[in-house]
C-alpha cells in the first residue's frame, strides 16, 4: 500500500495536467504516491491522456456522475483513498521542488 494519496479534482484540465504530472514525477517520494484523479464530469475523459504516465505513476481515475464542484471531488477522492497520508493539489498547480510532498507532510526521506 502507498503512503500518500494525492487527490486531484479535475474538470476539463487536460492542458495543465502534463505540467502537474511532471512535478509529481520529480518528487523524491513519487513511488509512495497514489494519485486519485476525480473527474468532475469533464467533456472529455482522461483515460487516453494518462497512458504515457501509467508505467511511471500510480494513477486512479474516479469519475463523478454529475458536475458537483471541487469540494465534492475532494471528498469523493478522500473516500476512495486508503493511504496513511492525504494531500490535495489542484490540476493547474505544480510542486515547487523535489521535496514538496515530504516537507508538507513532515516525512523523512
Amino acid at each position: 500500500m502507498k503512503k500518500i494519496d494525492l487527490i486531484i479534482p479535475c474538470y476539463n484540465t487536460h492542458k495543465t495536467l502534463y505540467r502537474l504530472f511532471g512535478s509529481i514525477m520529480s518528487q523524491n517520494c513519487k513511488d509512495e504516491i497514489h494519485i486519485i484523479m476525480v473527474d468532475d464530469c469533464s467533456s472529455e475523459g482522461y483515460e487516453e491522456f494518462i497512458k504515457p504516465f501509467e508505467n511511471i505513476l500510480d494513477i486512479e481515475i474516479v469519475k463523478l456522475k454529475e458536475n458537483s464542484g471541487p469540494g465534492t471531488a475532494r471528498r469523493i477522492g478522500m473516500q476512495a483513498g486508503t493511504s496513511k497520508y492525504i494531500m490535495f493539489i489542484d490540476s493547474d498547480d505544480t510542486f515547487f521542488n523535489a521535496f514538496s510532498v515530504v516537507s508538507n507532510l513532515g516525512l523523512k526521506v
